[in-house]
């Protein structure tokens, strides 16, 4: 039966709409067993406590760049091999350390960077066995 339900094409938004929605659940459940377990402050060194307009725009933040951004790459696979879109999305990572460095000030260590050049690696192999077949 599972098989049978997987094998239906579905668009591309329902998928994004359901992964985003599991995934809120584990974040949302894994949030409530962290503040049972380290209820005093003493302990986390932070409060979880925000209000409810800074809620509001943490979700908005949170979910309309990653529904686009998703959207985006579901609809492109279409368009471009998979394993270039694999490439494109290995490089999000780098993006993000380099934008954390540049525009937030944060420090880049050794293991940072030793991880920044494995993806590079990575991808630039990838790309010269395809060109290569």
């Amino acid at each position: 039966m599972i098989k049978s339900l997987s094998l239906k094409p579905r668009h591309f938004l329902v998928s994004i709409f359901w992964f985003y929605v599991f995934r809120s659940l584990f974040t949302v459940g894994f949030g409530f067993l962290s503040r049972a377990v380290t209820h005093d402050t003493l302990i986390t060194g932070f409060s979880f406590s925000v209000s409810v307009e800074t809620g509001i725009l943490l979700v908005l933040f949170a979910l309309i760049p990653m529904v686009v951004g998703m959207g985006i790459f579901y609809r492109s696979v279409k368009y471009v091999p998979i394993v270039h879109a694999g490439v494109i999305m290995m490089m999000e990572a780098i993006s993000g350390v380099i934008y954390g460095y540049l525009v937030l000030g944060e420090a880049i260590n050794t293991f940072t960077i030793f991880g920044g050049v494995l993806i590079l690696l990575a991808s630039a192999l990838t790309i010269l066995e395809k060109r290569s077949d």
